[in-house]
């Protein structure tokens, strides 16, 4: 039986606030944050030309960015739709991770990994084996936050689980493809080791699709949203063979009550 899959025009946030408490168990995400403004002020790359062909044209009307000020709200969401045992993992550059999305998700109760935290925060530093364009350390890494809810699974429950899984990981980045574009071969990597097979993993901010086509190709139902019409016909297109467009969103229920089903 192919994954479930659904995929929705719309902001983040009015996306995110249609689903029910601790109803998802892996949130994936890139969110289009503010200091890309600077980034592709420098030469002429796919944040500039959206690439060749539909991923050009999905380009000159998607590419706008979140203020910083938003990370704060999504932390909330994120932190409200995921169950006990949930994980998210998000992409950023340094200075985003380091003095926007960590500081919102502590603000927002994402307890910092230490000495009685419950909350487990990771990084995993993606490799892009090659540098990027820019002056003076061009950067070739990106920083990946993985934290994980309080009432965390054990590693060990997860049958796709890697002991072997490195802090950093090798993979070409995309090249002419949507704009950031993360590559699937990698996005398989980190859905795998932070989600177990017939979960539901959502990306709120979902692009061309590429955490979809990973999810579903990893056993995992998935859910998207993406503010442009152009992504969200090109996420359909892709994942149109991957898996069945049939996902629901789940049903609200009493806060008690969907923490009582879980505990189940």
């Amino acid at each position: 039986m192919m994954p479930a899959y659904r995929v929705d025009q719309g902001g983040a946030l009015a996306w995110l606030a249609e689903w029910p408490d601790h109803s998802v168990d892996l949130v994936i995400t890139d969110p289009p944050y503010e200091s890309l403004n600077r980034h592709r002020k420098r030469g002429k790359t796919t944040r500039l030309t959206g690439g060749k062909g539909a991923a050009k044209a999905a380009a000159t009307s998607w590419f706008k960015t979140i203020p910083n000020s938003a990370y704060k709200p999504l932390a909330r969401e994120w932190a409200r739709v995921l169950k006990p045992s949930g994980c998210l993992v998000l992409f950023g550059d340094d200075e985003t991770q380091s003095f926007t999305a960590i500081p919102a998700l502590v603000e927002a109760g994402w307890a910092p990994i230490g000495p009685g935290s419950t909350t487990y925060y990771r990084e995993v530093i993606w490799d892009k084996v090659r540098i990027g364009l820019g002056y003076g350390t061009r950067r070739q890494h990106e920083r990946v936050i993985v934290w994980r809810r309080p009432h965390a699974w054990a590693w060990q429950e997860n049958p796709d689980y890697d002991g072997g899984f490195a802090s950093i990981q090798c993979c070409p980045p995309v090249r002419g493809g949507y704009p950031t574009e993360k590559p699937v071969e990698l996005l398989v990597r980190l859905v795998r080791q932070f989600s177990r097979p017939g979960d539901l993993v959502i990306d709120p901010f979902c692009g061309s699709g590429s955490s979809g086509q990973a999810s579903l190709a990893a056993g995992r139902s998935w859910a998207g949203a993406d503010l442009s019409t152009n992504a969200v016909a090109l996420t359909r297109e892709r994942l149109a063979l991957e898996g069945e467009q049939t996902l629901e969103i789940p049903a609200r229920v009493d806060d008690q009550e969907q923490l009582a089903l879980w505990a189940k």
